[in-house]
């Protein structure tokens, strides 16, 4: 994040690195790095990927009368000459997106969930864009049993509103220790970036509601699942205000108490 070199490596083949794919390993100058994600050409370029602020860094930026304590590289991000495997520079229309599927959906194992049906088409897809695969992030289908794998199907249906004409959402019913979490997880992470039209994400946030006794339970199981790397959760309680959540643009899943939901409710209202 600040420019310093942490490791080299040399040795593999472009092939190799080429063919990558997330939750993938490689040792890197005596460290293990694991691939958390694909980084689009234009934010490599621009360097967004590099600008990423640190949650303890957020409370610094909103006060903006008083000078950071912290004293940040003050160097503009310099973009590195863009260059194919030859050697020359990369043909632009390469960094395109396509309407490709994120994860593999012909690979050993892949839960892939099912294409919206026409009359679902119709309705939510006005700009006629492709219809791509949705597929569950491999690294969370390793965990998955039989079971589980058939209540995300589920769960994606009714909240994708394939089920009923017009009805989002679902009740997930069952007993404890069968792994309820672990399948709201996975659905949460593959609505904040998959979608069945062109492959854009469904959803740009999540709410987690919760007794005030699960909250900080929710967010470990977020990490357990998808460790800090991959998704940012943020939690409402006595440290943490709502109001931080609304000012930050790094979390992507919020995990609130129902009482200090209905707070915040009345709050925002006033």
């Amino acid at each position: 994040m600040e420019g310093k070199d942490i490791g080299k490596g040399s040795g593999y083949k472009v092939s190799e690195l080429a063919s990558l794919s997330e939750g993938e390993t490689l040792m890197i100058g005596g460290k293990e790095i694991e691939v958390m994600g694909i980084i689009s050409a234009e934010d490599f370029a621009k360097g967004r990927c590099f600008q990423e602020v640190h949650t303890d860094q957020v409370e610094l930026l909103t006060k903006a009368a008083s000078p950071p304590s912290r004293r940040f590289n003050s160097k503009p991000f310099c973009p590195p000459t863009m260059l194919g495997r030859a050697g020359h520079p990369e043909n632009k229309t390469q960094g395109k997106q396509t309407s490709k599927p994120r994860y593999d959906p012909l690979a050993p194992g892949a839960l892939v969930m099912p294409r919206p049906p026409s009359s679902h088409q119709w309705l939510h897809n006005k700009s006629g864009l492709p219809v791509v695969d949705v597929v569950i992030d491999p690294h969370l289908t390793t965990h998955l049993r039989p079971h589980q794998r058939k209540g995300i199907l589920f769960l994606y249906e009714c909240v994708m509103g394939m089920r009923a004409v017009g009805r989002h959402g679902a009740i997930l019913a069952d007993e404890m220790g069968l792994g309820k979490t672990l399948q709201s997880v996975a659905l949460c992470w593959t609505l904040l970036k998959q979608g069945p039209y062109g492959g854009k994400a469904v959803a740009k946030y999540v709410l987690v509601v919760t007794p005030g006794s699960l909250v900080q339970n929710w967010r470990a199981e977020f990490t357990k699942w998808l460790g800090r790397e991959r998704i940012s959760v943020f939690t409402v309680d006595q440290d943490h205000r709502f109001e931080e959540f609304l000012a930050s643009p790094l979390h992507s899943v919020l995990v609130i108490s129902y009482e200090m939901l209905l707070r915040c409710l009345e709050q925002q209202k006033v």
